[in-house]
């Protein structure tokens, strides 16, 4: 049909993680987002999951190329695994998620320069499809939603956002563009569904950082702070008030310390020398002085905060007196590790501050009044939830149902079946398209095999028995 427009999802809908969206006509084809999921003890050996994109190699002749919303691992991981299968695509991102994106090709060696940089609302031209960048809040800077057109059809990406009225060291979403687009009459919405569980509105991040300069200042031993690497309003904060009483800082976890090399030289991040210790100096540090941040504020085997718990980081030891802040949300899946770190944490000593004792973490994702706020602005004909388990997509059909939508208007996707827009409608179609899961073993080594996995957990649950038989006695 002519003027048809086919939005595929193959990651990141009714999950959590390895986010990617295909979107493509007859002669032109764009993807949004390439990231990966971080597998539970269900896949043993598995470093990290990516999508499928058999569907899209099979076409790439057509691809015009991948639109990045922001830069976090679930939206970009994927593409050191994938760049080369696509035959080298060009990027268009924003500047940092351009230099993490960058950082990864270097540590796999891959040689790309096809990056195209965006600034501010800029608009590209990409085959059939034009693409529009909208300043969005999230919880690192530069992040998008996306206004795409092709032919006729007008979608709205809303990308990863929340709205964030005070944020820190960047402009609040930008509401008035978003209105426009409303009023150009939007076909499909594609919609962040992660928080719709969430009444109300989403916190500020700035109301994060009063909660925290509370604890520090009536602190008097060592501080040790755990966040997403990538929350870097949450790392400026914490710099910013270590810097107002007197503490120097210790920087130990390499996520921590790239993310935080590459904000200082981009200007995000704004460190005078001296202000960042090397962790040979901790001990010479008075403890009413010394900030250490850590990675692990998900239990991670092998982090530096699980370390931490379990008395066996070489250099660092907690103490009696020691002030522990977690200030991230538990990813679910990841509380049984978590609460067995803290306890652990407890045992040493130290005090503890975490998302149910303390509102030192806000999310970065919209909740259920900002969602429905978005969604009056832009008005569109159809929305698809994504970025959430099933549940999540089917509690944003039961809202936007009670704001008057018809049942037919809100597609629950699934990934693989692909959602046509064509004349006045937009519907899922009746099959699949090749989509599912590669595992990637040894941060290289990928396979599709998911029985091989299941033998794996198999052989770790029952053992293995081998029988040596001499045949020469």
């Amino acid at each position: 049909m002519k003027n048809k427009l086919t939005v595929t999802p193959l990651g990141g809908y009714g999950e959590i993680g390895k986010n990617m969206t295909v979107m493509e006509n007859d002669k032109s084809m764009i993807i949004i987002d390439a990231g990966i999921s971080f597998p539970s003890s269900y896949f043993p050996g598995v470093e990290y999951i990516i999508p499928d994109i058999s569907y899209v190699t099979e076409r790439k002749e057509k691809l015009k190329g991948i639109f990045i919303t922001h830069g976090h691992e679930d939206h970009i991981g994927a593409l050191p695994y994938i760049i080369e299968e696509l035959g080298y695509p060009t990027i268009y991102t924003k500047k940092l998620a351009r230099e993490l994106i960058k950082k990864k090709f270097d540590e796999h060696g891959i040689q790309y320069n096809k990056f195209v940089l965006i600034e501010g609302n800029e608009t590209i031209k990409a085959g059939d499809f034009s693409v529009q960048f909208i300043h969005v809040n999230h919880s690192i800077p530069d992040s998008s939603a996306l206004f795409i057109q092709c032919g006729s059809k007008k979608i709205y990406f809303s990308g990863d956002f929340k709205i964030d009225y005070t944020p820190v060291n960047e402009d609040l979403i930008d509401l008035k563009r978003i209105s426009k687009i409303g009023e150009k009459g939007v076909d499909l919405m594609i919609v962040d569904s992660t928080n719709i569980e969430t009444p109300g509105m989403t916190g500020s991040e700035t109301a994060v950082g009063f909660e925290m300069e509370k604890i520090v200042q009536n602190v008097k031993g060592r501080i040790f702070m755990a966040t997403f690497a990538s929350n870097i309003s949450r790392l400026i904060q914490i710099l910013d008030i270590a810097k107002k009483y007197n503490r120097k800082v210790v920087v130990e976890g390499r996520s921590l310390k790239n993310i935080i090399e590459i904000a200082g030289r981009l200007g995000y991040i704004k460190v005078k020398k001296g202000e960042i210790l090397n962790i040979k100096d901790a001990d010479k540090t008075p403890d009413e002085q010394l900030l250490v941040l850590v990675t692990g504020s998900q239990g991670e085997p092998m982090s530096v905060l699980q370390r931490l718990s379990l008395n066996m980081h070489p250099k660092l030891k907690l103490k009696e007196g020691d002030t522990v802040m977690i200030s991230a949300k538990m990813i679910p899946g990841n509380e049984i590790h978590i609460n067995k770190m803290v306890n652990q944490l407890f045992r040493s000593g130290a005090r503890v501050y975490y998302e149910n004792v303390s509102e030192i973490h806000v999310s970065g994702h919209a909740a259920r009044e900002d969602i429905k706020m978005i969604a009056a602005m832009v008005n569109p004909k159809v929305i698809v939830p994504f970025h959430g388990e099933y549940k999540n997509m089917a509690m944003m059909k039961h809202v936007f149902t009670e704001m008057g939508y018809k049942e037919d208007q809100i597609i629950l996707a699934e990934i693989g079946t692909p959602i046509y827009l064509a004349g006045k409608k937009a519907y899922a179609g009746n099959h699949k398209v090749p989509s599912g899961k590669r595992f990637v073993e040894n941060y290289d080594e990928i396979t599709t095999d998911e029985g091989l996995i299941t033998q794996r957990k198999i052989i770790g649950q029952e053992g293995v028995l081998f029988l040596i038989y001499d045949y020469m006695a």
